[in-house]
């Protein structure tokens, strides 16, 4: 007989958590509401900024889903604090999709390849009309949100399960499922990356864009379960059992994704610049120049040099408010490095001054915190019955 799990969210925070949703989600559809009016006022600029509030929101949902088999592949103790956060996280996927269909009625607004013209009248797009084409472009995104969607229903299953009969078995399901899942994830988000962003600017490629993608999210939603961590301990049942070394954990995990998004994205820059490649280095140069380049600074230092030199310390990395903060800092320059990534294919070098990027990323992060708090209220905070979670809570770092 299974014991009843301690960990269930009790009547109070439920509420907080419901007030929390709420307010989230009035935020999400008042700024969708805004970011609308621009469909009438610019529709290039609104299909735009609609793919960068998507991108921004859709880090954290297909972040959570990669980090989750993360840690059911590898059993990392740091991974028993946060599961059922990341499975919630997991669980907006489905909602995301939803939000990406506006997406395919503005592909002409976004991608120079699907103008017939520009195709003919350019030898690099003709070479690549064969894969960059409307047709088979919606099929790859059919297939991969159908993966992503589908591996994430079949973790939730099995972690419900197991969570109601604790069979430990199943956990070695999980890990069979997630093994697999991993090397999927980094195939489908690099096809993702691809179409939905790079070929923005057609004639650019890069070997090594997918695992930028892949860092970002990282970057997304270790800080996402970070910030919600640090305030479901203040109240019961998280009160007293998350420790300094369980947040010392958290806080170095952001600091290896640091580390990763900065070295991954220095090799794409060394490699190409080195090389001297003249097709691809001209994505740099357009983010390099005129305006951009100040924003290119700000990443070099708001996104690594600062948030390496102060995650170095154990102190702050075990210290609610200091990690929780550094955190909250990560998301927002994620969304400053989002629009870095899209709006210079479109600007020449001109620093785009307008407002529905801002509204678009308010809207799709309001909405997706929304749905993430709804989903994680229909589970006990704590995987109880999962294997080693006693072990984990009950573990003492030597000195």
């Amino acid at each position: 007989m299974v014991a009843e799990n301690p960990y269930v969210i009790p009547t109070r925070l439920r509420a907080d958590l419901s007030r929390g949703q709420n307010i989230a989600l009035g935020i999400g559809v008042v700024f969708i509401l805004l970011t609308l009016i621009q469909l009438f006022l610019d529709p290039d600029q609104f299909y735009r900024s609609w793919m960068v509030g998507f991108l921004f929101a859709f880090g954290a949902g297909l972040g959570s889903l990669a980090l989750l088999m993360l840690q059911y592949m590898t059993g990392g103790g740091w991974g028993m604090l946060v599961r059922r956060q990341l499975e919630a996280g997991s669980r907006t996927l489905p909602y995301l999709t939803v939000l990406f269909i506006p997406i395919l009625f503005g592909l002409g607004h976004l991608y120079e390849w699907t103008d017939a013209a520009r195709v003919q009248a350019n030898p690099i797009l003709r070479e690549k009309s064969a894969y960059l084409n409307v047709t088979w472009w919606i099929i790859r995104t059919i297939i991969v949100f159908t993966i992503w969607n589908v591996y994430s229903f079949v973790l939730n299953r099995l972690s419900a399960r197991e969570e109601q009969t604790g069979d430990i078995s199943i956990s070695k399901r999980l890990m069979g499922w997630s093994g697999i899942g991993l090397l999927i994830y980094v195939l489908s988000l690099t096809c993702a990356g691809v179409d939905w962003v790079m070929s923005m600017n057609a004639t650019w490629f890069s070997t090594i864009f997918g695992l930028i993608l892949l860092a970002t999210q990282g970057l997304t939603i270790v800080s996402t379960v970070i910030i919600t961590t640090t305030f479901l301990m203040r109240e019961p049942p998280l009160q007293g059992v998350v420790q300094k070394r369980h947040l010392h954990d958290l806080g170095k995990l952001l600091f290896m994704f640091t580390l990763f998004w900065t070295y991954v994205s220095f090799s794409q820059l060394l490699i190409i610049w080195a090389g001297n490649l003249p097709k691809e280095i001209t994505w740099y140069v357009d983010r390099m120049n005129g305006g951009w380049g100040f924003v290119a600074t700000l990443l070099l230092f708001f996104q690594w040099m600062l948030p390496f030199l102060i995650l170095l310390s154990q102190d702050i990395k075990k210290n609610p408010k200091t990690i929780r903060f550094m955190a909250m800092w990560i998301i927002v320059i994620r969304l400053v490095d989002m629009i870095w990534l899209v709006e210079p294919n479109f600007r020449n070098g001109n620093v785009y001054h307008g407002w529905s990027d801002l509204t678009a990323a308010i809207g799709f992060g309001g909405l997706w915190v929304g749905i993430y708090l709804q989903q994680l209220k229909r589970r006990p905070l704590l995987a109880a019955n999962a294997p080693d979670f006693k072990r984990y809570l009950e573990y003492v770092p030597a000195k």
